[in-house]
C-alpha cells in the first residue's frame, strides 16, 4: 500500500504543543507519529548532521521498515525542529529541507508560522525557560558575538522564502499563521483538518495543556533571569544549584517501597520553571514585552512586502493579523 505522507515542520513557538498533544492524536484516519519515536529519531540524526555525515539511502532503508509496519494509509509526522535550529536563525532550513525531499519526495508538508516581532519576542523568553540569561539585545543583535549562546538574525525569518523553498520541492503545502490559532481557532483547526482529509471540529479538540508553554510572565522573566546564573545548567560556570535537587534524592530511593516512588513521579516535574509558569504566572500575570516599538517597526517594515507576497500565495488574510500595514 502507498503511504500518504504529510509532514508538520515548525515552527516553534507556534502552537505545535496545541497540535502535538491535541489535534494531531485525535485524527482518526491518519497515524500521528511523535517526534520521540524512531522516525523522529532519525530526523533529529538528520537535523543535526552535515550532509557529509548523513548515509541518506541508510536512514532511508530504517524509515521504510517503520512505515511498513503503519496499517494506516495516512501518515502525519510531526517534529517542528525540521525548520532548523531556533537558537541558530534557522540556518539549517534549506539542508533540512533537502534532506526531507530525499527521504519522502512525495511528502505533503504543514508549516505554521507566527508574525516575526512576535515570534522573535516567543523565541527570546525560550532562552529564559533553558536556563539562559542573555539580554533581548544579545538575542537579536547579530554583532554581538556570545560563544555557544542562542541567537537570531530577524532578517532570517522571510516565511515567503520558506513558502518558496518547499513549494518547489513538495507536491503539496499548507502555511497557517499562529495568529488564526490565537483569534479563529476554529478556522485553524479546520484548515489543517481539511489539509489532512480529516474531518474534526473544535469542539472535539481539547486543550489538556492550556498555558502549558506561555512565554513567562514579567515578574517571572526577571527571577528567572537572576536565579538561571546559579542553577547547574551546563552554560553557567557559576551553576552550583541542582536544577532539581529534591528529583535527585527521591529518584535514588526510586526502589525502596511506593512511597519513594510516588513522591519521585511527583517531584520529577518540579523545577524553577514549572514553578514560574504554572505556580507564580497563574497567580498574577503582567505580560512582559523586552521588544522596544522601534525595533518592532523595524522588523515589520523589513518583512512588509514579503509578509505581503505570502499572503497572495496561501490565500490568508495577514494584514488583519498585522504582518503588514
Amino acid at each position: 500500500m502507498v503511504k500518504n505522507i504529510y509532514i508538520h515542520i515548525g515552527m516553534h513557538k507556534t502552537a505545535t504543543t496545541f497540535l502535538q498533544d491535541n489535534l494531531f492524536p485525535k485524527l482518526e484516519n491518519s497515524e500521528f507519529i511523535r517526534g520521540d519515536s524512531k522516525i523522529g529519531e532519525i530526523l533529529d540524526d538528520i537535523n543535526y548532521s552535515h550532509p557529509i555525515a548523513v548515509d541518506i539511502e541508510q536512514k532511508r532503508e530504517e524509515i521504510e521498515i517503520e512505515i511498513s509496519e503503519i496499517e494506516k494509509e495516512n501518515i502525519l509526522i510531526s517534529r517542528e525542529g525540521l525548520v532548523g535550529n531556533m537558537a541558530n536563525s534557522y540556518l539549517e532550513f534549506d539542508k533540512n529541507m533537502d534532506f526531507i525531499y530525499k527521504l519522502f519526495p512525495d511528502a505533503k508538508i504543514i508549516l505554521t508560522f507566527r508574525r516575526q516581532d512576535s515570534w522573535l519576542e516567543s523565541a527570546f523568553k525560550q532562552t529564559l525557560h533553558e536556563g539562559w540569561t542573555i539580554t533581548f539585545k544579545e538575542f537579536t543583535d547579530t554583532n554581538i558575538k556570545r560563544p555557544l549562546a542562542p541567537s537570531f538574525d530577524y532578517k532570517m525569518l522571510n516565511y515567503l522564502y520558506f513558502y518558496n523553498k518547499i513549494d518547489d520541492k513538495f507536491k503539496d503545502t499548507l502555511f497557517v499563521p499562529f495568529e488564526m490559532f490565537v483569534k479563529d481557532r476554529e478556522s485553524f483547526v479546520q484548515n489543517i483538518g481539511n489539509f489532512l482529509e480529516e474531518e474534526i471540529e473544535l469542539k472535539d479538540v481539547k486543550d489538556r495543556g492550556k498555558g502549558r508553554n506561555r512565554g513567562y510572565s514579567l515578574i517571572s522573566a526577571r527571577i528567572a533571569y537572576v536565579l538561571n546564573r546559579f542553577l547547574g545548567y551546563h552554560q553557567h560556570s557559576l551553576g552550583f544549584i541542582s536544577i532539581n535537587p529534591i528529583k535527585r534524592f527521591f529518584s535514588e530511593r526510586y526502589n525502596r517501597n511506593i512511597f519513594y516512588k510516588t513522591l519521585a513521579r511527583f517531584f520529577y516535574r518540579i523545577s524553577l520553571r514549572i514553578f514560574l509558569q504554572r505556580v507564580l504566572d497563574k497567580i498574577i500575570y503582567i505580560k512582559y514585552s523586552p521588544m522596544k516599538d522601534s525595533f518592532r517597526k523595524e522588523i515589520l517594515s523589513f518583512h512588509k512586502n514579503s509578509n505581503r507576497k505570502l499572503e497572495e500565495k496561501i490565500g490568508i488574510d495577514l494584514k488583519k493579523y498585522g504582518y503588514y500595514a
